[in-house]
């Protein structure tokens, strides 16, 4: 569970991005000329209203959606113009994703999901799933299906299948949102370990308690992004 090496430290890079949705009532600019640029080895975390533009933004990063106007770069590359294959796979091969509903094909175990990244890759690494599960603390669970698990449980095998093909990145949106506090903190403590070895974080949360958790923080207001000192006080 390492990240790659490469010489240019910016892994992605946001420029003028906007993120315009029309309406019958008019348009609706979800992100407002957005400059951004996120480091290998920064653990960012993301807060704002609900409805402020955190996660059109974590999708316009995690290569989901393309913006209305504006740059978006990935370790230097100009990704406009990517097809949805290219993004596929590169998404695959990158990126991470950690979403608060947990997305578990419902009739495979744990470990059967986990594995579900390597096998779209034709990459299956036994020695890295044993590893995922017991970072995770899942290890017991392996074999259960995702409703006979608890809600963290479910949560950190999402975790675990995000990391299956060591990816360079790791978004969250809102991971803690279902979970209660013991829980929460567990995951959040999880996300911490992994930026100590290296993997950049991207954590969108609306909980407050969150905000010193990463060397970063990013406050989002009506579709405009705000670099904050970390401790200080948000709306």
């Amino acid at each position: 569970m390492s990240c790659m090496n490469c010489s240019d430290s910016k892994m992605i890079v946001l420029e003028h991005v906007y993120q315009v949705y029309p309406m019958k009532d008019g348009p609706v600019h979800a992100l407002q000329d957005v400059n951004v640029t996120i480091e290998k080895g920064d653990f960012v975390v993301i807060q704002g209203q609900s409805g402020s533009g955190k996660t059109t933004l974590l999708h316009i990063l995690g290569l989901l959606k393309n913006p209305s106007e504006g740059t978006v770069r990935y370790e230097g590359q100009d990704c406009k113009g990517w097809d949805e294959t290219t993004c596929a796979k590169y998404r695959n091969q990158t990126i991470g994703f950690v979403m608060q509903q947990d997305a578990l094909i419902p009739y495979l175990t744990l470990e059967e999901n986990i594995r579900v990244p390597q096998m779209i890759a034709g990459k299956i690494k036994e020695e890295s799933i044993g590893k995922l599960l017991r970072f995770t603390q899942i290890e017991k669970q392996k074999n259960h299906l995702p409703n006979e698990c608890s809600g963290g449980q479910r949560q950190r095998a999402v975790l675990a299948r995000a990391l299956v093909n060591t990816p360079q990145i790791l978004l969250c949106d809102e991971p803690t949102a279902s979970l209660d506090s013991a829980n929460a903190n567990r995951m959040v403590q999880l996300l911490r370990g992994l930026h100590r070895i290296g993997i950049t974080i991207v954590l969108v949360t609306h909980d407050k308690r969150y905000a010193k958790a990463g060397n970063r923080l990013w406050y989002v207001h009506h579709g405009r992004v705000t670099e904050c000192d970390i401790g200080s006080d948000i709306p």
